[in-house]
């Protein structure tokens, strides 16, 4: 795998991404902390993205990564792009991201992955 610049104009925040609201880290009072923390001691987990058919790339992991640094003005971003096509596997890989961060509990996490894989977790 290999970590890789990406315009963060190219990335596309999808239906995949298993937060529950996709606009809820633009408002987030936590994003401008991750953004100060990004700008001092620089960005320590890159983005999972996979390339989309039409040269975008649909972000798998990192939404508020992402938002972070469009706020401090990034052009590009590091990420991994992961040779996925199956939207089962790309819930996963966020599903997995999102469960470890603080207030995803594991019974939300079921009730995603169900909901988004029908019902095969």
């Amino acid at each position: 795998m290999e970590v890789m610049e990406v315009k963060l104009a190219d990335i596309r925040l999808g239906e995949l991404n298993t937060r529950k609201d996709l606009n809820a880290g633009i408002e987030d009072a936590g994003l401008e902390d991750l953004a100060n923390s990004i700008k001092e001691k620089g960005l320590l987990s890159p983005l999972i993205v996979r390339k989309n058919d039409d040269g975008t790339y649909g972000l798998i992991a990192g939404q508020r990564r992402f938002l972070a640094c469009q706020r401090l003005g990034w052009k590009t971003i590091p990420a991994i792009i992961r040779d996925i096509t199956d939207d089962t596997d790309a819930t996963i890989i966020s599903l997995i991201e999102n469960v470890h961060r603080i207030g995803t509990s594991i019974k939300n996490g079921r009730n995603i992955c169900a909901r988004r894989t029908r019902g095969r977790c």
